[in-house]
């Protein structure tokens, strides 16, 4: 299982771009994202991000039916 800090360095070498992850706030289980760089890094870890996400929430449910 690859750990959330592991998935954050591998965006960051891929993209060039600094990203930042907000920790959980109380109650809540959003976390603000801050992308920093040039715009084309910012682009590219944005991209790799939602392409993530998007893969997570099709795994997850796949694994609910």
């Amino acid at each position: 299982m690859i750990t959330i800090k592991y998935w954050i360095y591998l965006h960051r070498q891929l993209s060039g771009a600094q990203i930042k992850i907000s920790n959980c706030e109380e109650g809540n289980s959003d976390r603000k994202v801050t992308i920093t760089g040039f715009p084309e890094t910012i682009t590219m870890a944005a991209y790799l991000i939602n392409t993530r996400l998007v893969w997570e929430n099709n795994r997850l449910e796949y694994c609910d039916e």
